[in-house]
């Protein structure tokens, strides 16, 4: 990457993925890289302590003067570094440096904010930037006589990720005149799913999402009879060449229910899921391919044969990289009545 002139067609990029230089001596050559991560928690605890008193396990460190020490819920188990607090670890909150006092702890760390003032749920940076300040993954490194490689793969498993650019929606209105049109329509999405996908089916009651399962299921090659799931909030068909599993979630008071239902297991199984859920469209449900499904303005509304629009939607990483080709053979078979 230092000498593009000698490479061809690709290059090892290694750690540049993430937006940082290798080490402090190469800092000069990625001074145009931007991080690609940044590390956050929120403040659970607010507590005033005196001159004196001692914070976290031990209570080895003691506050030269009274101050405010908010409590952070991400500790060692999480990927920080217990020994943080020694070697000069600090946090963003309200744009400013506070010191990270006492023990690292398992599940928590302790944060000197002086006098500010800090409420419960204050939005504190790790690594990244709030306001005019940073905390790089090199600078904490740093501190701890390592390298960048092991800040950035130390985050654990179970600190939830949040793919921002996942969250960028393209969308994509077309046409359907016949069921002809829903069958080519359920054909062309089954040829670009995957194991472990979501489609998502949102519209009013009888505006052909179920049609258009029965047309997908086809196309996946399930022999079993697809009906309505309404009654049974969620029927299992393993007959194609990857497991269908068709969910109605019209009835759900509150998407905490969605735990109930095991998408998550389904998934992991290695089923493709698609969802009826009205017009809800919650992020709860993840990466997913959204579909909605209309009466035409002017339509038969009772005929399963009128015309409809639906309008598709790719949220998510999992779809984002497949929708280019899926918009291309859309284009190709239907009329597009928007694109953005």
């Amino acid at each position: 990457m230092r000498v593009l002139s000698a490479t061809t067609d690709i290059a090892r990029v290694g750690i540049a993925i993430y937006g940082i230089a290798p080490s402090s001596e190469l800092e000069s050559f990625a001074k145009d890289l931007q991080p690609a991560l940044s590390l956050h928690a929120r403040v659970s605890h607010v507590q005033h302590l005196a001159s004196g008193e001692g914070v976290s396990y031990g209570l080895r460190t003691k506050l030269s003067q009274a101050a405010t020490i908010a409590t952070l819920p991400i500790g060692y188990a999480d990927g920080i570094q217990r020994r943080l607090w020694k070697v000069g670890g600090e946090v963003l909150i309200g744009g400013k440096r506070c010191p990270i006092v006492g023990v690292v702890t398992m599940d928590q760390l302790m944060v000197n904010c002086g006098d500010a003032d800090v409420q419960i749920g204050d939005h504190a940076v790790l690594i990244g930037t709030q306001d005019s300040q940073s905390i790089s993954a090199n600078e904490v490194a740093a501190k701890l006589e390592t390298i960048g490689y092991e800040i950035v793969c130390g985050i654990s498993a179970r600190v939830p990720r949040k793919y921002l650019d996942s969250q960028k929606v393209i969308t994509m209105k077309i046409l359907l005149v016949s069921l002809v049109d829903t069958d080519r329509l359920a054909q062309i999405v089954a040829k670009h799913v995957r194991p472990r996908d979501m489609i998502i089916l949102a519209g009013e009651m009888g505006a052909g999402k179920t049609t258009f399962t029965q047309s997908f299921g086809r196309a996946l090659g399930v022999t079993d009879l697809i009906t309505s799931p309404t009654f049974n909030l969620l029927h299992n068909y393993g007959s194609g060449r990857m497991s269908l599993h068709h969910a109605d979630l019209y009835r759900l008071e509150r998407t905490g229910e969605l735990a109930d239902l095991g998408l998550d297991e389904l998934q992991d199984s290695g089923g493709v899921i698609a969802v009826e859920w009205g017009d809800i469209v919650g992020d709860e449900l993840g990466d997913a391919l959204i579909m909605g499904f209309a009466h035409e303005v002017g339509g038969a509304e009772n005929s399963a044969d009128a015309p409809r629009t639906v309008t598709i939607e790719s949220r998510g990483a999992q779809w984002a990289s497949r929708f280019n080709k899926l918009s291309e053979e859309l284009v190709a078979s239907f009329k597009v009545l928007a694109r953005g």
